[in-house]
């Protein structure tokens, strides 16, 4: 007895190390095969079937290992739309994402915002099938008088009791607490499906009362899986990318980002006052960002210290989002790693089933439609959009009060390259249209929302959709024209409005906004318009938080892309009429350059206004193109 008692005072003070290796998927969005559904071809720069082989190196390589995703997982390809619209009440149906996860053996998962896009019965029957938990602190059911006393829809934590290899070799007890945070908008963007069913709450206050009482169960480490991105380095309530400040609270020693799709650590993200971009921290803590689809896993090695049986991670970690691909100088990718013959294995009755749907035909085009000049003047891909809407829209406000107000229609471009990448553009030839061509024009399941706004919120809006732009003074020649680090998405164009958009005035000025006319009649700041946009923006996503509170009269049952493939069918040959609501206002002697795909360079354009021309050789892939003012 004494002896024991011995050797239990020697292991107290015996300080001992152990290496931690942290992996971590996001926003794979359903790309779980090295294929390119919206295009139909394979491709070897992302999906998980490739992720999938590094996480299984970086298992060989170290004995200690933990696999997260930060969320987002379950939407985004036409495969998951098609399991979900014909298997969902088949109680015997895995989803193929969560096969795939379950194959590769994740410890847990954050959900992001796009888990609810399907409603809540999809996501109830996705929880119960993964062989690992789900979690959220801030999605409710019901708001306590404190975080920890709220009803969470899902778990808000988890305490991963594991056994790990010291270096001296000895294996011994670690208990890995980990907690799940969601953008808090979520109940917005998705109001149609969720029904009023839920609350939120914000993520750094949820992670300021869950993240103590991890440590009080336990918890000798806490990981937070935060589908978030780097944003703000103030708090405020109900921010959207938030990890900055989640990064400052303390007894979080490690932090899984995600949801804007970028790298981290890496040039995306520069370097400020808190944030490191090359050692991988932000406020001292170890954070990663795995780009999105697949492109990269994301690793932080902790090196652990145990002292009077107590795990303390040490300053020296190591952090890195390594890619599955490089690009060649010929623009394709060169696979790094093989795809894995589970995950390939797991899925591949979905994939074939796929193919076959998005291959069905749904129309024809008379015109080439694409994406390429999307951002700098009207194109046809949006026209087509926005005339599947407006059809739609007006038959649903037919007979009520709202139906003689002006209608306008709120559509932004998807596809179309910037922080998505070189390859991320709408590209239809002329003559068939398939299937898959509709999830091309739209990859979102958005509703579509009539929105009460008056003149003055609407040329608020307008004007927040320019930040896009750069500025570009007058007799300035070559200047960049685009603000690379907002996505596309942010740029709503207005159909049913005729306005100009001067880059020569300041970024947030109210004179970048011109000559705003609806039915050629001035733009009144108490005219009341129905805008039509899609739910997520109706809820104000993408930062527009003016119209998070605004009055929704009606929305749409079907969604956003079938409403498109309805028009298709409808219309015979599409044609859409060329419109010219919005253009850039000339500024004299000026030209701007922006970036797009080589393959625009067959596509170089002209309207009453704008010439563009190819300029040379871009960086990643880019082509660099001139926009004469």
């Amino acid at each position: 007895m004494v002896e024991q008692v011995r050797h239990l005072k020697r292991d107290r003070k015996q300080r001992t190390r152990a290496q931690l290796r942290i992996l971590a998927t996001t926003d794979l969005h359903a790309h779980l095969m090295p294929y390119d559904y919206f295009v139909d071809k394979p491709v070897s720069h992302f999906g998980l079937a490739m992720t999938a082989s590094l996480v299984r190196q970086m298992r060989r390589e170290s004995r200690n290992c933990l696999l997260f995703d930060n969320g987002d997982f379950l939407q985004g390809t036409p495969l998951s739309d098609l399991i979900i619209e014909t298997r969902s009440n088949d109680p015997d149906c895995l989803h193929p994402s969560i096969a795939a996860m379950n194959s590769l053996g994740y410890d847990a998962a954050c959900v992001g915002n796009h888990e609810f896009n399907y409603g809540l019965d999809i996501l109830d029957c996705v929880a119960q099938s993964a062989r690992f938990p789900l979690l959220s602190a801030n999605v409710l059911r019901k708001v306590g008088a404190t975080p920890l006393e709220d009803e969470t829809l899902l778990p808000p934590s988890v305490i991963l009791d594991r056994t790990i290899a010291t270096t001296e070799g000895r294996w011994l007890p670690l208990r890995v607490g980990v907690i799940g945070l969601t953008p808090p908008q979520v109940i917005d963007w998705d109001r149609q499906r969720l029904a009023n069913t839920l609350q939120t709450r914000d993520m750094i206050e949820a992670a300021r009362a869950h993240v103590p009482e991890l440590r009080r169960r336990g918890a000798d480490i806490v990981v937070a899986l935060c589908h978030s991105g780097i944003g703000a380095e103030c708090h405020k309530p109900g921010m959207e990318n938030a990890i900055v400040p989640l990064a400052a609270i303390p007894g979080i020693d490690a932090i899984i980002g995600g949801h804007t799709h970028l790298v981290f650590p890496g040039p995306a993200i520069p370097a400020s006052g808190p944030v490191d971009p090359v050692r991988g921290t932000i406020h001292g803590t170890p954070v990663v960002i795995a780009g999105s689809l697949g492109s990269h896993l994301g690793v932080i090695d902790l090196t652990l210290e145990r002292t009077d049986c107590v795990w303390s991670p040490r300053k020296d970690t190591s952090t890195a989002a390594w890619p599955i691909a490089r690009r060649k100088q010929d623009n394709s990718f060169e696979p790094l790693v093989p795809t894995d013959p589970d995950i390939i294995a797991s899925v591949n009755e979905a994939h074939e089933v796929t193919l076959a749907h998005i291959r069905r035909p749904i129309g024809e085009t008379e015109v080439p439609l694409h994406s390429y000049f999307s951002r700098v003047m009207p194109d046809q891909t949006l026209a087509v959009i926005a005339d599947s809407q407006r059809s739609v829209m007006q038959d649903l406000l037919a007979g009520s009060a709202f139906e003689h107000l002006p209608l306008v229609i709120a559509v932004a471009p998807f596809r179309a390259g910037g922080l998505t990448g070189v390859d991320n553009y709408v590209d239809i030839a002329p003559g068939p249209l398939t299937l898959r061509n509709a999830a091309e024009l739209y990859p979102y399941p958005n509703t579509i929302c009539a929105v009460e706004v008056s003149g003055a919120a609407l040329l608020e809006w307008l004007l927040q959709t320019t930040d896009c732009f750069r500025q570009v003074a007058t007799g300035q020649a070559d200047a960049l024209l685009l603000n690379e680090d907002l996505p596309s998405y942010t740029f709503d164009t207005f159909d049913g409005i005729d306005y100009r958009i001067d880059v020569a005035a300041p970024v947030g000025s109210a004179q970048r906004i011109r000559d705003p006319k609806i039915n050629g009649q001035p733009l009144a700041p108490n005219a009341r318009i129905i805008v039509a946009a899609s739910s997520y923006r109706a809820g104000g996503g993408g930062d527009f938080g003016m119209l998070g509170q605004a009055n929704v009269i009606r929305e749409t049952r079907t969604a956003a892309r079938d409403i498109l493939i309805n028009h298709i069918r409808r219309s015979g040959p599409i044609n859409p009429a060329p419109r010219d609501g919005w253009r850039l206002a000339a500024v004299a002697k000026s030209s701007g350059l922006f970036l797009s795909n080589p393959r625009a360079r067959r596509c170089t354009a002209t309207n009453s206004t704008h010439v563009i021309d190819r300029v040379g050789a871009g960086p990643e892939g880019f082509d660099w193109f001139r926009l004469k003012l």
